[in-house]
């Protein structure tokens, strides 16, 4: 089974069955009240979390941090964000963390010409105006010394 066929059976298998755990709830939020933060400083409108949304970037976060794999999905339709954080013992990212790595590249951009450039893709996609909902997965390596997340 080739990469983009497991990738679309995760997407179909969370479709059926949507649950977090505590934790993965409360990065979430973390993750949620962060960009809406951001957004609040760049005169956009709040996000809501979604459920199907943070169902699928969970699923493709847990493949990513079990083959090895960094990739975007590939998913149309889709903005994501990537995030990769490894140490040399057990680690814990919260929702705060990848939510301002990806604003920091703020320093980057170029408010007189506007749009795409190339470093600020991040940023741009945290403040992206048509932007209403936001999903978010974490999933941490086999031996708990790097996490994945998917925004």
């Amino acid at each position: 089974m080739g990469c983009l066929s497991i990738v679309l059976l995760l997407f179909a298998v969370v479709y059926l069955t949507v649950a977090f755990t505590p934790t993965q709830r409360q990065f979430q939020n973390e993750a949620l009240a962060k960009h809406n933060e951001y957004r609040s400083k760049n005169c956009v409108s709040q996000l809501t979390l979604d459920d199907q949304l943070s169902a699928t970037a969970q699923a493709y976060a847990e493949y990513l941090a079990n083959t090895g794999k960094f990739q975007h999905s590939g998913a149309k339709g889709l903005g994501e964000n990537l995030y990769m954080m490894r140490g040399s013992g057990q680690i814990t990212v919260n929702g705060i963390q990848p939510t301002k790595s990806w604003y920091d590249e703020i320093n980057l951009y170029n408010f007189e010409r506007q749009g795409f450039t190339s470093g600020t893709g991040h940023f741009t996609q945290v403040v992206w105006a048509g932007t209403k909902k936001l999903g978010m997965g974490i999933a941490y390596g086999n031996d708990g010394r790097s996490a994945v997340v998917v925004g």
